[in-house]
């Protein structure tokens, strides 16, 4: 069981004005505590995109420990869905 929610950081080529925007987080629903892990899927598409994961904390690592991943650090964003961020 779980819930699917699309979040679109480039769309057409471009970034979206959303996940820009400093008040990002409060777009988002809130996990609740019994929740295990947080998967996060993502392609590209026809296009050919890059990433780079330079920081990943937690606010407050008693309610949270630093998420991992299942990918690199770095590197391209595959043409199909592929790869894990877990909380």
């Amino acid at each position: 069981m779980g819930l699917k929610m699309p979040i679109y950081a480039i769309m057409e080529g471009k970034v979206t004005p959303y996940i820009l925007d400093k008040n990002f987080e409060q777009y988002l629903p809130v996990i609740p505590s019994e929740v295990g892990y947080v998967n996060f899927t993502w392609m590209s598409g026809n296009k050919n995109y890059f990433y780079m994961f330079d920081t990943l904390d937690s606010d407050d690592k008693n309610i949270l420990e630093p998420p991992t991943v299942t990918v690199k650090t770095d590197g391209k964003i595959p043409k199909r869905p592929k790869g894990k961020i877990h909380f």
